[in-house]
């Protein structure tokens, strides 16, 4: 079982299209989640976001409150395999860029995974939040990457304090209304496949 954080990195950077940042990516290892407080402890951690997963069981997380994996400055580059377990009950209530159990996610594989009971609310105001939110149970932006067998269960709620806003579907392009939300992926870009993908998913 793994479990310990890795504490020497190779590390490439570079300049991700419509980013005005640069992107870091780490390379290297997988990470065996047997338990709520090693998915915690490893896939929260920012140094680790390049790395593998491998889910050995269901977690429950709790009705906490999830801090997106992967934002503009570090995406999520690694790759997860859900080995058909199910993750549940997580909410995330804050306005973040990118808002899903991952956020910005680059070249990765998500596969056999389940999402459950999962609750994403907040509040779109273009003039006084980032001028682009990405909303999806999964991710809320997939750049190059591969998803397969996924299944997801939730709300998004989002309240509208301005009437110019579109609530598009993980293939529509919404970008000049500013908002793009999505029952597995908020927006996608030249994503390699889908496949097996559903979603049973409010949207508010």
């Amino acid at each position: 079982m793994e479990g310990s954080n890795v504490r020497n990195y190779f590390f490439n950077s570079f300049i991700m299209p419509g980013c005005d940042v640069e992107v870091h990516i780490v390379f290297g290892k997988t990470f065996y989640i047997h338990s709520k407080e090693q998915l915690l402890a490893n896939l929260q951690d920012l140094s680790n976001w390049s790395k593998d997963f491998s889910l050995q069981t269901d977690i429950d997380l709790g009705l906490m409150e999830w801090s997106p994996v992967g934002r503009s400055s570090f995406p999520f580059s690694g790759n997860f395999d859900g080995n058909n377990y199910t993750i549940s009950n997580f909410q995330i209530t804050k306005n973040n860029k990118y808002n899903g159990f991952f956020g910005l996610v680059y070249k990765s594989e998500i596969k056999n995974l389940k999402f459950k009971d999962v609750d994403i609310k907040y509040a779109f105001e273009e003039n006084k939040n980032m001028n682009l939110l990405f909303s999806g149970i999964v991710c809320g932006y997939m750049w190059e990457g591969v998803l397969k067998n996924i299944k997801t269960e939730g709300v998004i709620h989002i309240r509208l304090v301005q009437d110019d806003v579109y609530v598009g579907n993980k293939y529509k392009d919404a970008y000049s209304f500013g908002l793009e939300v999505g029952g597995v992926v908020g927006a996608i870009s030249d994503v390699q496949e889908i496949e097996s993908v559903s979603s049973n998913i409010d949207l508010l």
